[in-house]
């Protein structure tokens, strides 16, 4: 298997935790995708890109994935102020950048308390095992306590709009339908990310490297 390529002196041990740990719980269409990015990992052990490496990563969680989270939750405030932040490339911009998701988070739970409120009782199972469902998908690229507890409100703030007129027969159909696509452009970009990471530029904030 392609992946097994990974184990061998040549790929940097950063690169190679990350992609293996995605490339397991990826479904088999990204599977494939990260499978036609892994022969240029080779040559990039000790190519002392690891540190520019974990910028990129963590400003992509930042700014791009939990925002669009907190966009379809309804905390469009909370999103907006993430994506206006400095890139991640640096202890400081790191520390906004916490700060701001901690916020976030305060945010996205006070949300996930109002839907909760209005979801009838019989519904409320459905809803829970599909937002469940969706952080589940998406939990092997959350790196942050902080950031995992967004999601999994603003999962939950999705499935409860989806469901809450639902029947409860058809409610956690209605809810996953609602969250499929976004977990699907959070898996996008797990993918984009690792193709970013696999050649960093160098002299470039993390938001001006093309996404390959």
């Amino acid at each position: 298997m392609i992946v097994e390529t990974l184990r061998t002196a040549d790929v940097s041990p950063y690169l190679a935790d990350y992609t293996r740990r995605e490339h397991n719980r990826l479904p088999d269409s990204h599977r494939r995708r990260i499978d036609t990015l892994i022969p240029g990992m080779a040559g990039t052990a000790g190519d002392g890109l690891d540190n520019t490496r974990a910028d990129l990563r963590a400003d992509w969680l930042i700014r791009t994935a939990v925002p669009m989270w907190l966009d379809a939750a309804g905390a469009v405030e909370q999103a907006t102020a993430m994506r206006a932040l400095r890139a991640v490339t640096d202890p400081a911009s790191a520390g906004a950048a916490m700060m701001s998701l901690v916020a976030a988070v305060a945010a996205a739970g006070a949300r996930a308390e109002v839907a909760a409120a209005v979801v009838p009782s019989a519904v409320r199972a459905a809803v829970v095992e599909a937002a469940e469902d969706a952080v589940t998908a998406v939990g092997g690229g959350i790196d942050s306590v902080n950031a995992h507890t967004a999601v999994a409100y603003a999962a939950w703030c999705v499935a409860v709009e989806a469901a809450q007129d639902s029947s409860p027969d058809m409610a956690g159909r209605d809810a996953r339908a609602a969250l499929a696509p976004l977990v699907g452009r959070h898996l996008d970009g797990v993918v984009d990310l690792i193709g970013r990471m696999t050649r960093p530029a160098t002299g470039r904030r993390p938001d001006e490297v093309p996404v390959v």
